[in-house]
């Protein structure tokens, strides 16, 4: 379901994702960037499976195999670059997403990176593109989309018109940017693996 808080628009779809996105605030760096790196990958691998062709062996999918903790498609790195081999969205997303698992690498692994102020957190936080290629909108400008209407918008557009609304607008500041850049993939994604048109590459994103 669409979860709103502050002006925000993020796709949430469990009851543990929600309760992340209203304590949003209140985490610690580090416990924001590797929390909202895990629900991107969790979207990641929704979106890679709506392109699937499922094989079943010995009564298993041919995907769960795969995907699995110890399949050849556990790790995210490796599903960042599947997702893009295969046309889910563009070198931009596919080098944020690559950029945000270097982020989360750094928090969860090494304890000197324990907020958004340390220097390369901050460096690589600062060079993450996306925001820049999806404006914010004043609540005035924001428009939606009637049930018609979405038939014939692109994942591009659909998404377009949620991300216009977000409480991180101050993406000079690298959390911000960070936690936007977040919310960017997490709604394109939802968006993408929707698409009646899926078998379109999406290079815009």
């Amino acid at each position: 379901h669409l979860f709103m808080e502050g002006s925000m628009a993020w796709i949430a779809s469990s009851k543990e994702e929600q309760e992340f996105l209203v304590r949003l605030r209140k985490h610690p760096d580090r416990v924001a960037g590797i929390l909202a790196t895990a629900i991107i990958d969790e979207r990641l691998t929704e979106a890679i499976k709506t392109r699937w062709h499922d094989l079943k062996t010995g009564g298993r999918k041919m995907s769960d195999r795969l995907f699995s903790y110890d399949g050849p498609l556990a790790n995210f790195g490796t599903r960042v670059d599947v997702g893009f081999s295969i046309g889910l969205y563009g070198q931009e997303m596919h080098g944020d997403m690559h950029t945000i698992r270097r982020i989360r690498n750094k928090f969860a692994h090494k304890l000197p990176y324990k907020d958004f102020r340390n220097k390369k957190i901050r460096d690589l936080a600062m060079g993450l593109k996306l925001p820049e290629n999806f404006s914010i909108k004043s609540d005035g400008e924001l428009m939606g989309y009637g049930p018609g209407e979405a038939k014939t918008f692109t994942a591009f557009q659909r998404a377009n018109s949620y991300l216009g609304m977000t409480q991180f607008k101050r993406i000079g500041y690298p959390r911000t940017r960070f936690m936007r850049c977040a919310e960017i993939i997490v709604v394109s994604l939802l968006f993408i693996a929707s698409d009646p048109h899926w078998l379109k590459p999406h290079p815009e994103f």
